[in-house]
């Protein structure tokens, strides 16, 4: 249902975000912007569509989902503060009725094998995120990638272990990776099953 809304600080900070990736020199940081979900921060995702820019946003303390589409003069107007209201497409993403904490977030899952990894080596301090990044975006190419060198046929363990730590360097998601290569591909191997 089409809804007229104040624009949250949240959703300035994430266009702000979106402006600089729009803007920058990196290539791999403007790719992000052509996948629907490249463009990240921790209350929503988007990326372009048809119509422009697309995304989603779960506004704080409401059991609803934000659906808005924006031209690349209308995100920069929000993300230099000047956009008080927006239409955004309101969809209900969880059951109203309930105690108030179960309305706070998504429903609950269970991660991922490669969420798990993703999640265990952000834990021991092996890979950083870079800020903006939804865990679950960054799984779903490490479980892909990693999953594809551990089952290569023709590598040795040392080989594998460089390539599993340069598949995490080169994804967009990831800032950093520490930590000694067989550690890593130790861990991969646990949660992937490979």
């Amino acid at each position: 249902m089409p809804l007229v809304v104040s624009v949250p600080a949240e959703f300035v900070a994430f266009m702000q975000y979106v402006v600089e990736v729009l803007d920058g020199d990196e290539e791999d940081d403007r790719c992000r912007a052509e996948s629907a979900d490249g463009l990240q921060c921790a209350l929503g995702y988007g990326g372009r569509s048809e119509g422009g820019l697309t995304f989603v946003f779960f506004p704080a303390g409401r059991a609803e989902r934000w659906v808005v589409t924006l031209g690349a003069a209308e995100v920069r107007a929000i993300a230099a503060g000047e956009g008080a209201a927006m239409v955004v497409e309101s969809e209900p993403w969880a059951e109203r009725r309930g105690p108030p904490a179960a309305r706070l977030g998504p429903p609950a899952r269970a991660p991922s094998p490669a969420e798990s990894l993703v999640d265990e080596l952000v834990r021991r301090g092996l890979v950083v995120l870079v800020p903006q990044a939804r865990r679950e975006v960054v799984a779903r190419f490490v479980g892909r990638v990693v999953a594809e060198v551990l089952e290569h046929p023709t590598l040795s363990d040392p080989e594998r272990a460089a390539a599993v730590v340069e598949a995490l360097v080169a994804l967009a998601g990831i800032d950093d990776v520490f930590g000694e290569d067989a550690e890593i591909l130790a861990l991969a191997r646990r949660h992937l099953g490979a």
